[in-house]
């Protein structure tokens, strides 16, 4: 099994993000789809974080102290800023 990555499931929620404000926008225009972004709140991420766009575009407010135990992430503690 190769080595976890913890950026693997990020990546995985930034793609998520992006269908929902495609969906949010009915439609792939950027212009649309960027502004229906902006309006995304309580995001349930894979990692367990919650995101919230701001109208500048930041979605990370919480960082999570994880430990890796057996190739699984365990959450020890979560931090919002």
């Amino acid at each position: 099994m190769p080595p976890y990555d913890f950026f693997d499931p990020l990546a995985y929620d930034a793609v998520h993000m992006l269908a929902e404000a495609v969906k949010k926008a009915g439609s792939t225009d950027h212009k649309k789809v960027r502004d229906a972004f902006m309006t995304i709140k309580g995001f349930p991420g894979a990692t367990g974080l919650s995101y919230d766009v701001t109208s500048d575009g930041e979605t990370v407010h919480e960082l999570l102290l994880v430990m890796i135990k057996d190739g699984r992430h365990q959450v020890i503690q979560k931090v919002r800023g």
